[in-house]
């Protein structure tokens, strides 16, 4: 088998850009400011003023096209164009995007103190304002006087060409007029004489040198991002995505696959792709303040909080057909009502009677997005909204929230391969989600893994199996009900087991994913995923040992269209962190006894 030629190991450099843009600019934010402020200028968490790093990267594209043109590829060719910038994907013709090799990062300036001005439009006829014509616009600093913005530029480049990158990058930005919104009327001018990149010295992005392979098992990681984070991101309307704060698995591994790609190692096939396919990567989960990580809570806990006190029950008791109400102290009956229902701090007393930490609030962070034409006008149905999530602290902005991850290596039968990837995951990778994030990653202690253990007073025979992550168990396809599809998933995967009851929710995920994963033929096929918090009531003999064999490597996904999955077909695989569980719940007397006493079934 012929494997195609590799492309030579690249360099990584670290590029400082300032920019210079003479006031008044506008790179809109979404928040408004002050009350009679139609458009506030974008800023981060700290107040700082923010030029997005998208709209630099669109004109410098813009720009460095118009080089090639006049210099006839002596500044900059095409080619190289759409290796530093990227070439999108085109859904049925080629869905798998060129990844660009430039990573952009925001440049930022300093505080400023708050103004405003006016835009209006004059009525032709009248010579007055037109109703509904005028727009108050925040003024980032006072007329003419130019503000700094400074910011990296991570480059993935050719050895050797940093000077021609630097070069290239440096004309495409002084020949730019203006950058950011309303440039017809003067907004955004960019002082050119004023604006430079400069370059650190370059990195080679090959392999760490060969030594002995270590013996590796399981290892956890403690995380911090340069930036924002868009991960795992879900549309919540026509042309608006919203990152998760829980960073799959699947995607620290497809940045550690993007780094062996620019040491020319081929991970699409070969020894290398087995190596990779079978490193186990756990979801990074924010860490709280003390350094823990919050479990999900399963799904069939019920609460009511009728006056001032807080009644907690689990419903897993309860029968298929019957429904579950919590009796209070005087006998009085009440509908216990699941998590969707829950208000007035009731998953807190929850975590509380649980003693499970709540997960820190990482801050959304909304910025809209727009593709603009050489003719430096938006391009129709270009126009989306991101939500992704703050990189800092929300009680202390100076510091970076963490994020914990386990990384299991025994299943990769290459030890030499193995140790590589370790190797290279404490270095820090880049290209982390939609941002491109650079994560640095330190090792920890490995947390004690929760214990297998059955529900109190089971005789050892039943076992509430919580997922702590997604995970496939069902096919898109399949018309039966989902008690006994699931029925169907244990029975195939656990045959000691039979399934008592559930409790569980499910969302769809396709777009995209669905339309680059086509490993079934032309037609669409997105994935069904069981959420985390769904909760199964296994029973039979000799149940623990089978859920010990999939506990620290996750749930097995179903079978799609009648076949196994596997990395090629389906994202969401086992070893990208999905299908993990815990199954130790309810296995306390006293938690037990608490939430099931006062239960009633009707």
């Amino acid at each position: 088998m012929t494997h195609p030629k590799q492309p030579p190991p690249l360099q990584r450099s670290v590029l400082e850009v300032t920019l210079v843009v003479a006031s008044p600019f506008l790179f809109p934010g979404l928040a408004t400011q002050a009350a009679g402020v139609d458009v506030a200028c974008l800023r981060d968490e700290t107040g700082a003023l923010l030029l997005p790093g998208d709209q630099l990267r669109g004109v410098i594209r813009v720009a460095l096209l118009e080089l090639k043109a006049v210099s006839n590829g002596a500044v900059v060719t095409l080619e190289e164009i759409d290796a530093w910038l990227g070439i999108e994907s085109m859904p049925g013709v080629k869905n798998e995007p060129e990844r660009a090799n430039l990573i952009f990062g925001d440049l930022s300036a300093p505080k400023t103190e708050r103004r405003e001005t006016v835009r209006i439009k004059i009525d032709g006829e009248t010579g007055a304002v037109e109703r509904g014509a005028l727009q108050v616009i925040e003024l980032a600093a006072p007329f003419r006087t130019p503000v700094t913005f400074t910011g990296e530029i991570i480059a993935w480049h050719t050895f050797g060409h940093a000077p021609r990158l630097i070069n290239a990058l440096q004309k495409a930005i002084r020949m730019t007029a203006a950058i950011g919104a309303v440039k017809s009327p003067g907004f955004g001018e960019i002082v050119a004489e004023k604006c430079s990149v400069t370059g650190a010295t370059p990195t080679r992005a090959g392999l760490p040198l060969s030594h002995a392979p270590a013996p590796l098992g399981q290892m956890a990681y403690r995380l911090t991002f340069d930036r924002p984070l868009l991960v795992d991101a879900e549309l919540i309307d026509d042309n608006m995505f919203q990152g998760a704060s829980v960073v799959p698995g699947g995607v620290i591994k497809g940045a550690l696959a993007r780094r062996l790609k620019l040491a020319s190692i081929n991970t699409d096939s070969g020894d290398w792709a087995a190596s990779l396919s079978a490193l186990s990567i756990g979801q990074a989960l924010p860490e709280a303040k003390d350094g823990t990580t919050a479990r999900a809570l399963p799904l069939s806990l019920v609460a009511v909080r009728p006056k001032d006190a807080v009644m907690i029950g689990d419903a897993l008791d309860t029968p298929i057909d019957r429904g579950t109400m919590l009796r209070d102290q005087c006998g009085k009956l009440w509908p216990g009502l699941f998590q969707s229902d829950w208000k007035y701090g009731i998953e807190t007393k929850v975590r509380e009677t649980l003693k499970q930490p709540r997960p820190p609030e990482i801050a959304v962070l909304p910025r809209t997005h727009t593709a603009v034409s050489p003719e430096n006008i938006a391009e129709t149905a270009k126009l989306f909204t991101a939500i992704a999530r703050s990189h800092l602290l929300a009680n202390d902005l100076s510091k970076r929230q963490t994020w914990h991850m386990v990384v299991d290596y025994s299943a990769v039968a290459d030890k030499a391969h193995a140790s590589i990837m370790a190797d290279l995951i404490q270095r820090g990778l880049d290209f982390i989600g939609k941002t491109a994030a650079h994560a640095d990653i330190e090792s920890v202690v490995a947390p004690p893994l929760p214990r297998v253990a059955p529900v109190f007073n089971s005789g050892g025979r039943r076992f509430a199996v919580v997922l702590e992550s997604p995970a496939v168990l069902t096919d898109a396809t399949d018309t039966r009900p989902p008690q006994e599809a699931y029925a169907a998933y244990w029975l195939k995967h656990l045959p000691k087991a039979s399934m008592v009851n559930f409790f569980a929710s499910q969302r769809l995920a396709g777009g995209y994913l669905a339309t680059r994963y086509r490993a079934y033929g032309a037609a669409y096929y997105p994935f069904v995923l069981t959420m985390p918090g769904s909760v199964f009531l296994l029973e039979g003999d000799g149940l623990q040992g089978e859920l010990e064999t999939h506990f620290k490597t996750g749930l097995p996904v179903a079978s799609i269209n009648g076949s196994a999955p596997d990395w090629t077909t389906c994202p969401y695989l086992p070893q990208n962190g999905y299908g993990r569980f815990s199954a130790d719940y309810m296995s306390e007397k006293a938690l037990r006894a608490t939430l099931t006493q006062g239960v009633a079934h009707v």
